[in-house]
């Protein structure tokens, strides 16, 4: 099962984002001790009803050199429909957008009618390259299907399209970037990302593999 709070998160997003957000987010959550040799995961929520939103994902360490951003697209029925892993060097930026690099390869679960969707949830995990082969590698050995060693060194934002009605009907857009959150008290949450990453690819043949041909990702 997932997290509470990626459950808390796909809730937002279908509910309508950031005031859905800061009624399901809980200000000070109890933390849970973690085992050792993990971290929690980044997590933010996507919405294209109102236009592409970018994901943005910067290393800013020079010691531990390149570093992986796994990354795991659920919708807003709380399914993994893509995951892949993006290679960041040190110092660097991987920018990625959710209508073309995340949810464009979509996994098709029942029919063969793809529905690729328009809110849902993106979980990061911030890992050392394991040097991994799945499709999702994207040949840059961050396997999103296999294990790897959690490494807290990432920093990620998105940019939202933000529309608004006003009181006399007009609309009113702009937009907003937000920090992912890293918040999460589920010990077990990464592990399920891996292995159900691994079910998507496994059972998608080509299918659920994101970031396929974005070159900021060291593919």
């Amino acid at each position: 099962m997932i997290s509470t709070k990626v459950r808390s998160l796909i809730t937002a997003a279908s509910l309508g984002g950031l005031m859905a957000l800061a009624l399901t987010t809980p200000a000070h959550a109890a933390a849970k001790p973690k085992p050792a040799g993990t971290v929690d995961p980044l997590v933010s929520y996507f919405d294209l009803n109102q236009g592409d939103n970018e994901v943005r994902v910067i290393n800013p360490t020079r010691a531990s050199g390149d570093l992986c951003a796994m990354i795991y697209v659920f919708d807003s029925d709380q399914e993994l429909g893509a995951c892949c892993g993006c290679r960041v060097s040190s110092n660097g930026l991987a920018t990625l957008s959710t209508a073309n690099d995340l949810v464009s390869n979509w996994l098709v679960r029942v029919t063969s009618a793809v529905t690729v969707p328009n809110k849902g949830v993106v979980v990061i995990v911030p890992s050392t390259p394991n040097s991994g082969t799945s499709g999702g590698a994207n040949k840059n050995g961050c396997d999103p299907t296999a294990a790897y060693t959690e490494l807290p060194s990432l920093n990620a934002w998105m940019t939202h399209v933000e529309g608004y009605e006003r009181a006399d009907g007009t609309s009113l857009g702009g937009l907003s970037v937000t920090p992912f959150t890293q918040d999460s008290t589920d010990t077990t949450e990464n592990a399920y990302l891996i292995s159900e990453c691994a079910f998507v690819q496994g059972d998608g043949s080509s299918a659920g593999i994101c970031a396929k041909a974005n070159t900021t990702c060291d593919n």
